[in-house]
C-alpha cells in the first residue's frame, strides 16, 4: 500500500489543541480548535458538492482573520489549491489572477462563483503565490504540500532539538502581515506546525500591534521593514515587552533601521533572505543574536540543508 501523500490540512486536523481550546485569535474574536476544524470540513464538503475536482484552484478574496485561515484549510481538505487574493486589490488584479491560474471557483466572502475551463494543477499542489515583480510582471509560483512541510520542518528542526519543560506550550504566533503573501501563510503554518495558537491582525496598526504583544505575551514575531519604521516613528509606542525578537521579512531592511529598532525597544532584529519560490533559506537564530549582538542587520546563516555559493570578485 502506498503511503498517504502529505497534506497541509493535517496541521489543523491533527493540531494538539483540544476542541474547546482557543486556536485562532484576533483582538476581538476567539475561535476554538474544534470550531476551526468544523468550519474547514464544512467548506470542503461545500466545494466538493459544487464540483471542485482534485488539483483545481479556488481563488479566495477576504480580509485577514480566522475565516480566511479556515477557508484555506477547507480548500485543502477538498483536494483543491488555495489562491489568495488581497481583499483590497483592484478588480484588474483579480482578473490577472483568474487569467493566470484558471480556478474552478472564486470565493468572495460567502459567495461562491464557478469559472469556466478550470485548470488542473496536480494533486500535490497546495497554493499559488506571486513573485514580487521587481524584474517584470509578477509570476505565479505553485507550492506543494510536501515541499512546504519540508520547509517548515527544516526551520523548526533546531528548535525541536532544544529541551523544554514538561507541559511546555509555545507562545502564540502573531501574524501582522497579509495572508495573500507567502510570509502570512508561512507564519500561520509555522505556528500550527509548532503546536501554537495563532493571533491574526486584519491590518497592521502600531497601537494594535503593541497591544497584542502585551495581551498574548508574544516574545517573537515577524514584521515587514515598513512596519519596523512605523513603530520607530510612533512616539506613543514606548515599550514592546515581552517581545525579544523580530524577524524582518518580504523586503530588504537597512542595517540602520535594524539598529534603530533594536536601540529603541531592546528587541533584536533577525534579518533573513528568501524568495517566493523557495521561502527563507538564510536567517538568524536566537543563539546567533546572543552570540553576535554587533551584527544587527546582517542577513544571517544558511538554514540546515541549504548550500550557498558566493558569485563575484568582491565576495
Amino acid at each position: 500500500m502506498s503511503a498517504r501523500k502529505p497534506n497541509l490540512a493535517a496541521l489543523l486536523l491533527e493540531h494538539p489543541f483540544a476542541d474547546d481550546e482557543p486556536l485562532l485569535l484576533t483582538g476581538e474574536r476567539s475561535v476554538t480548535a474544534g470550531q476551526a476544524r468544523r468550519a474547514a470540513v464544512a467548506l470542503a464538503a461545500r466545494l466538493q458538492h459544487a464540483g471542485l475536482g482534485p488539483g483545481q484552484a479556488v481563488a479566495v478574496r477576504g480580509p485577514n482573520g480566522p475565516d480566511l485561515v479556515t477557508t484555506m484549510f477547507g480548500v485543502w481538505l477538498a483536494g483543491g489549491v488555495f489562491v489568495p487574493v488581497n481583499d483590497r486589490a483592484p478588480a484588474d488584479e483579480l482578473a490577472r489572477v483568474l487569467a493566470a491560474v484558471h480556478p474552478a471557483f472564486v470565493l468572495d466572502a460567502a459567495r461562491l462563483e464557478s469559472c469556466a475551463n478550470p485548470g488542473d494543477h496536480g494533486t500535490d499542489a497546495a497554493f499559488v503565490l506571486w513573485t514580487s515583480g521587481t524584474t517584470g510582471a509578477p509570476k505565479a509560483i505553485l507550492h506543494t504540500h510536501e515541499a512546504y512541510l519540508e520547509l517548515l520542518d527544516r526551520v523548526l528542526g533546531p528548535l525541536r532539538a532544544k529541551p523544554h519543560d514538561a507541559g511546555h506550550r509555545p507562545t502564540p504566533n502573531l501574524i501582522p502581515v497579509s495572508l495573500a503573501l507567502n510570509a502570512g501563510i508561512y507564519n500561520v503554518l509555522f505556528g500550527l506546525r509548532a503546536g501554537a495558537a495563532i493571533v491574526i491582525m486584519e491590518r497592521f496598526e502600531t497601537s494594535t500591534f503593541a497591544s497584542l504583544i502585551r495581551r498574548f505575551g508574544i516574545t517573537s514575531t515577524v514584521l515587514v521593514p515598513a512596519a519596523i519604521t512605523m513603530l520607530c516613528d510612533d512616539a506613543t509606542i514606548t515599550n514592546l515587552e515581552p517581545l525579544r525578537y523580530v524577524r524582518s521579512i518580504t523586503a530588504p531592511l537597512s542595517p540602520v533601521q535594524a539598529r534603530r529598532f533594536t536601540d529603541r525597544f531592546g528587541v533584536f532584529v533577525l534579518n533573513g533572505y528568501g524568495q517566493a519560490e523557495i521561502g527563507e533559506v538564510i536567517g538568524w537564530t536566537a543563539a546567533d543574536a546572543k552570540a553576535h549582538p554587533d551584527k544587527v542587520g546582517a542577513v544571517g546563516r544558511p538554514h540546515p540543508g541549504v548550500a550557498v555559493k558566493v558569485i563575484g570578485d568582491d565576495g
